[in-house]
């Protein structure tokens, strides 16, 4: 269930569906919520309360996602997704939100998107304004210690 908002948030369509009304007969089954642009809405009026507890967090990620992308420090750029499986980016961390971090990449340009949740522990080594190694090895993140100033 922890991972569900983030697996929402590569989908292009999701549904939620709640059985607990049906019990074991499997007659309860309904949709409780979709996605619409990038957000969760209910479908019923009597959303269960894991369903609202997921479709909370999926759209508090939406409206960060967005934010990040307006931030003057982006340049512009609408930030890419990190490569999960051999995905390297060096560069300056441009932001910590809540639910990701955006880091844009010296080599490729292009702003990166790293999501906390893949990074657990790790993000406490991120340092904003700092220029940083992250690497992906099959969804597992590697962060590497911010590199010191370059001299003027």
């Amino acid at each position: 269930m922890a991972l569900a908002p983030l697996a929402v948030a590569y989908a292009d369509q999701a549904v939620l569906f709640d059985n607990t009304q049906g019990g074991d007969t499997g007659n309860g089954l309904r949709v409780h919520a979709a996605l619409h642009a990038a957000r969760l809405k209910y479908t019923t009026d009597t959303p269960a309360q894991w369903v609202q507890k997921v479709t909370g967090l999926v759209n508090t990620r939406a409206a960060e996602l967005q934010a990040l992308a307006r931030d003057p420090q982006s340049r512009g750029s609408p930030p890419q997704p990190a490569r999960l499986h051999g995905g390297v980016s060096q560069g300056p961390i441009i932001a910590i939100g809540e639910q990701y971090v955006l880091q844009h990449d010296e080599s490729s340009r292009l702003n990166v998107l790293h999501d906390k949740v893949l990074l657990g522990p790790q993000v406490e080594q991120l340092v904003p304004r700092k220029s940083q190694r992250l690497s992906y090895f099959e969804g597992v993140v590697t962060v590497e210690p911010p590199q010191p100033d370059k001299p003027r």
